[in-house]
């Protein structure tokens, strides 16, 4: 059977035939439905079922990681190649006991992230000496839709502003940005290495607005360096052919705690103030 087939089944019921066939079909009060009929809702409730199993299954036929050795293997690969882009600086090795990738199903992330769909990933996370990386899998075509960066800074790296409080200790941010980000990377480049990556069509550098943090239409422009976000209000970016309508995030902070300060870059679909 073909689609035209299905189109016209479709069309020679209407509302009331439709309703007699598939209470004929089930059992129900109406019994009395012509056989043409009742062979046209037979294949109209076929094609309904086929096209909701191949709804289903559609994504884990095609499925391109199916487990665990699988996607950090695909995950260093696709950071080399974010490495070769120049998105990063190089990270390093990633020693194979500190890899970890767990299955994660698809999920629909509501009101909380713009209504943005995550289809199923996994989430792998990989340590090394200087710092970490965790990254989002699409078990579909392999692609990372969501980084986060870490870089350690070390005791040669300047302290920038005042000491951090802590109950073990007083900890303080130290600018190590160069370690993570390219110097002459602007935002203008960035967002079209990752339509490169992505396969996006363009992209467009919107407000950041959150009140929480105290954002209020924060606009930058494309010729910003990206090491000059550090420690200022994420970048939210509309893609064409992401899906409609909803924004990704660049961001570049610091952190400090006792014994440790570092350097992050947060890029992706998904972002803990969305």
């Amino acid at each position: 059977m073909n689609g035209s087939y299905f189109m016209k089944a479709l069309d020679a019921l209407d509302d009331d035939d439709a309703q007699e066939t598939v209470q004929a079909l089930y059992g129900g009060e109406k019994t009395a439905v012509r056989h043409t009929k009742r062979k046209l809702g037979r294949t109209l409730l076929l094609a309904a079922v086929l096209i909701s199993l191949l709804t289903v299954t559609a994504y884990a036929a095609n499925a391109y990681l199916t487990s665990s050795e699988q996607a950090i293997k695909v995950a260093r690969r696709e950071l080399l190649r974010w490495e070769e882009l120049g998105i990063v600086k190089p990270q390093g090795v990633f020693p194979e006991e500190n890899a970890v990738a767990n299955k994660m199903d698809g999920e629909d992330l509501g009101g909380s992230f713009y209504h943005r769909i995550l289809r199923p990933h996994y989430t792998v996370t990989l340590n090394h000496e200087t710092g970490s990386v965790v990254c989002m899998v699409d078990t579909a075509n392999g692609k990372i839709y969501h980084v986060s960066f870490e870089a350690k800074a070390d005791e040669d790296d300047p302290i920038v502003g005042d000491g951090i409080e802590w109950d073990d200790g007083t900890a303080y941010i130290r600018d190590n940005v160069s370690d993570l980000i390219p110097d002459d990377l602007t935002l203008d480049a960035l967002c079209q290495k990752l339509c490169d990556y992505w396969g996006f069509t363009d992209y467009r550098i919107g407000d950041t607005n959150y009140s929480p943090y105290g954002y209020e239409d924060v606009q930058y422009e494309g010729d910003m360096l990206v090491r000059s976000l550090w420690q200022q209000p994420f970048v939210t970016v509309y893609f064409e052919g992401d899906q409609e309508g909803v924004p990704m995030y660049i961001e570049v902070d610091a952190y400090a705690y006792p014994g440790r300060s570092a350097t992050g870059l947060l890029i992706g679909t998904n972002h803990g103030v969305g």
